[in-house]
């Protein structure tokens, strides 16, 4: 299984390794979370960036086995725009809310009705359904082990149940942020090659 032209795949990679960690960034300097240790870098530590870097490829893989083939539609830089904005809202709705989980969930419930009626497509309830898949079940493990912790009260798999909504906007924004990237450079929609085709 492979997501098409490898210079599209590596376009993904690199969105995630750029987007993730700024965000991140912003979170944790708002007093969202914190690391144990960051290796000497501000803020996230270096794995922090190849973490990332897989995220938006296993987005794509996930849509795809959903939806089959056929799902995508070409790249915009308003998609892109919308996406950008999208995670600027939202580390300002978490970041500013966070210690309140009530709020958090009703910013954030807007925020994620807001993302599906810009971008209007069935892959971005999808993408969200990946990211609250992908983002808890790969923080359960390094936060048991003390990787990092929340400032707001951890309720649930050691995060604040308001995580698993935060996930679900960031992965539809990251996923539509790493297409309107990686669409472009590796072709457009030629030659996109889905879960359930063969390689």
């Amino acid at each position: 299984m492979r997501v098409g032209h490898p210079r599209r795949a590596a376009a993904l990679a690199l969105t995630g390794a750029v987007l993730g960690p700024l965000t991140e960034a912003a979170c944790v300097a708002g007093g969202l979370w914190i690391y144990a240790e960051t290796g000497g870098l501000p803020y996230v530590p270096p794995w922090n960036f190849p973490a990332w870097a897989s995220f938006p490829p296993a987005i794509w893989l996930i849509v795809g086995a959903v939806l089959g083939p056929g799902w995508m539609r070409g790249s915009s830089s308003r998609a892109l725009a919308l996406a950008l904005a999208g995670v600027g809202a939202e580390i300002a709705i978490f970041v500013s809310l966070g210690m309140n989980p009530p709020a958090a969930l009703a910013g954030g419930s807007v925020l994620a009705a807001a993302v599906v009626l810009a971008f209007r497509e069935r892959s971005t309830l999808a993408m969200m359904g990946a990211g609250a898949l992908l983002g808890p079940l790969v923080e359960s493990l390094p936060i048991s082990a003390g990787a990092w912790s929340y400032s707001a009260p951890a309720d649930l798999f050691g995060m604040p149940g308001y995580m698993i909504l935060a996930y679900a906007i960031f992965g539809a924004l990251l996923g539509h942020a790493s297409g309107a990237v990686g669409l472009p450079v590796g072709g457009g929609l030629k030659g996109t090659i889905h879960p359930d085709q063969e390689t």
